[in-house]
């Protein structure tokens, strides 16, 4: 586990990439040194501003902050006007960072598989717009199989 210290270096070597100049001092803001509450409620505040600043964080703070939006998903309070936002934002944010193959360890690929399985098993309730959301089905059986497949190198 990283220290504070080491923690901020990382932020800190990442803060003039061009391509996560942008959004990473955001994403500073709402996750590091930043207790795990405060942090769910901001995915429940609002899931898309989180969700889009873990995008463009690099993969090894992606993959430290990465968890606490799965737990989120497992254990928020959801509401039925809410529950196909949350289901879009992680579904397309955990299939964007399979595709660039940034998670660095079998747990957290399996905790992520933990949660799509919740989705699945739950789909009446974070599928109810289909119309607008897609259908979050032929989402989760392709997210299955990357996560199933997935080799950490």
């Amino acid at each position: 586990m990283t220290t504070l210290a080491n923690e901020e270096t990382i932020w800190e070597q990442y803060r003039y990439d061009d391509w996560y100049c942008d959004d990473l001092p955001y994403a500073k803001q709402r996750f590091f040194n930043v207790s795990k509450e405060m942090v769910l409620n901001d995915f429940a505040k609002n899931v898309i501003e989180p969700c889009d600043e873990l995008r463009f964080t690099p993969p090894i703070l992606f993959n430290k902050y990465f968890p606490l939006f799965i737990e989120f998903v497992l254990t928020g309070e959801h509401s039925d006007d809410k529950a196909n936002e949350v289901a879009s934002c992680f579904m397309s944010l955990l299939d964007e960072k399979l595709d660039k193959k940034e998670f660095n360890n079998i747990e957290l690929i399996n905790y992520a598989l933990t949660a799509v399985e919740f989705l699945k098993n739950n789909i009446d309730f974070f599928n109810n717009h289909p119309d607008i959301y897609g259908e979050l089905s032929i989402e989760l059986a392709s997210v299955t199989q990357k996560l199933t497949s997935y080799k950490i190198s």
